[in-house]
């Protein structure tokens, strides 16, 4: 999951940046399992 926080926060909008990547993880992490999220 880092690595996915680092790459929004690369391509988010200046001044968006913490907006942008809280709300990008907040839409997909009920969706990320432990599993999941241990194999990439």
């Amino acid at each position: 999951m880092q690595d996915a926080k680092e790459a929004m926060h690369y391509v988010a909008p200046v001044g968006e940046k913490a907006l942008y990547v809280n709300q990008a993880v907040s839409v997909v992490s009920p969706f990320i399992t432990p599993k999941v999220a241990a194999a990439a």
